[in-house]
C-alpha cells in the first residue's frame, strides 16, 4: 500500500468539484449479491439493481452526498469565523480568502496483490483518517473501483470542530501519515497471512555485509579519518584497508579493492554535507594529532571491526504475551508510559530475529527511534 498523492482544496467551488468527483456512481458503486451484503454502507437502487455506495464518513449527516458533505464542513467553518470574530482578520478566514485550504485530498493506492475487498479498503481508509485527525476533523473516505486496482479517496475538513482551529500539514505529517497508512495496510494484511516476519537481524546484516559497499567505505573511511596526519597519509593507509580513492576528477570516488564492486562510489552519495570529500578530509584531518602508523592501520582496524561485529547496543528479548500484533514487516508492542499515555510501538523485522519458543529477540541501539 502506498500514498500516492496528498492535495490541497483552496477554493468552495473546488471542495464541491472534488466531492462530486469521488462519490459519483461509475467509481464507488459495487452490486449487492446475497454474499456480501454489508450494512455500513449505505444502498443505491439503479437501473433496478441495488448497489452500495463505498463510502464511509466521520461527523458528517450524510457521507454519500456530496451537498450534505459541503454544507456540513462549512458549518464547521462558519462557527470558526464567528468565534474568531474581532481577533482575526479576514485573511486568515476560509470563507473570505480563497488562498487559505478549505480540506485536504488524500489518495490512497493498493496493489491488487494486497487481495484486500473493496469494504476492507474502505474500513483501512477510514481507520487511516481518525488517526490521522484523532477524530477531531471531519472527512469522508470514498473506495473507487474504477482504475483496476483499489483506491481511496481521503477528503477532511481542515478546521477542528473542537478548537476550531485549522489543521497543519508540517515537514512531518507526510510521514506521519504514511506510517499511519502502512501500520493500518499491515494489520489488514495480517489477518490473511502467516504470523511470521519476513526478515530477521541476522538476515538483514548478513546481506548487507555482503551487498551495501557504502556502508564498509564509509566504516573504513571514518576509521581513517581518525588515524591519518594528512592528505598523503590517508591516502597510503587507504591501500593498505584495501580502499582505492581516486582524487583526480570533480569528486573523490571510492572502491573496495578486496570487494566485487564494479562500479565506483562518489563522495557525494556518502556524505551530502562533503565529509568525504577533497576539502572535508582535509579539514577534518587538520584536527588530528596522535595517529596508528601505516604499518599498524590494518591489524587496528581488523580489531575494532571484529569488536563491532554485533551491530547493536542493546540486546533484549520480548515475549509472546507482550506482542499484540505480527506482521511479516514488523512487529506491534504496547507500551504505557507516564501516568496515563499508552500506544504501540512496531519494531521492524530487521531488528529482530525470531526465536523457536515464540519469543523475539530485539537488537537495538540507543539512537534508533519508531513509529508510535
Amino acid at each position: 500500500m502506498v500514498i500516492t498523492k496528498v492535495l490541497q482544496i483552496k477554493e468552495s467551488r473546488k471542495l464541491r468539484r472534488s466531492l462530486n468527483y469521488i462519490l459519483r456512481d461509475d467509481a464507488n458503486l459495487k452490486r449487492v449479491t446475497k454474499n456480501d451484503c454489508h450494512s455500513d454502507f449505505p444502498y443505491v437502487l439503479k437501473d433496478g439493481q441495488v448497489y452500495q455506495r463505498l463510502v464511509s464518513g466521520h461527523d458528517v449527516v450524510d457521507a454519500s452526498d456530496a451537498e450534505s458533505v459541503f454544507d456540513d464542513f462549512f458549518l464547521v467553518k462558519d462557527s470558526a469565523a464567528a468565534f474568531n470574530h474581532g481577533r482575526s482578520n479576514k485573511e486568515m478566514s476560509d470563507l473570505s480568502n480563497p488562498n487559505q485550504v478549505m480540506a485536504h485530498h488524500i489518495i490512497q493506492s493498493f496493489a491488487p496483490e494486497d487481495k484486500l475487498s473493496p469494504e476492507e479498503v474502505n474500513r483501512l481508509g477510514y481507520q487511516t483518517a481518525l488517526e490521522l485527525t484523532g477524530g477531531d476533523y471531519q472527512f469522508i473516505v470514498a473506495t473507487h473501483m474504477d482504475k483496476g486496482h483499489l483506491h481511496n479517496h481521503i477528503i477532511f475538513n481542515s478546521t477542528n470542530q473542537v478548537t476550531l482551529k485549522k489543521f497543519r500539514w508540517q515537514k512531518q505529517t507526510a510521514r506521519s501519515l504514511f506510517q499511519i497508512s502502512s501500520r493500518q495496510a499491515e494489520l489488514a494484511g495480517a489477518m490473511v497471512l502467516e504470523p511470521k516476519l519476513k526478515t530477521s537481524y541476522t538476515v538483514y546484516s548478513a546481506w548487507r555485509q555482503k551487498n551495501s559497499f557504502r556502508f564498509e567505505i564509509k566504516q573504513r573511511l571514518d576509521f581513517l579519518l581518525k588515524h591519518s596526519l594528512d592528505l598523503e597519509d590517508f591516502l597510503q593507509k587507504a591501500q593498505a584497508l584495501n580502499l582505492q580513492v581516486n582524487t583526480s576528477g570533480q569528486y573523490v570516488t571510492y572502491r573496495l579493492s578486496d570487494q566485487p564492486q564494479k562500479r565506483v562510489v562518489r563522495d557525494r552519495s556518502l556524505s551530502k554535507k562533503g565529509r568525504y570529500s577533497l576539502e572535508g578530509i582535509t579539514k577534518r584531518l587538520a584536527t588530528n594529532a596522535v595517529v596508528f602508523d601505516k604499518d599498524s592501520i590494518k591489524a587496528e582496524y581488523d580489531k575494532i571491526m571484529e569488536k563491532d561485529a554485533e551491530d547493536f547496543e542493546m540486546k533484549l528479548t520480548i515475549e509472546p504475551w507482550q506482542v499484540e500484533t505480527i506482521t511479516p514487516r514488523s512487529l506491534h508492542v504496547p507500551i504505557r508510559f507516564g501516568l496515563d499515555r499508552k500506544g504501540t510501538v512496531a519494531i521492524p523485522a530487521r531488528l529482530l530475529d525470531q526465536n523457536a519458543d515464540g519469543s523475539f529477540t530485539a537488537y537495538l541501539k540507543r539512537k534508533d527511534f519508531f513509529y508510535f
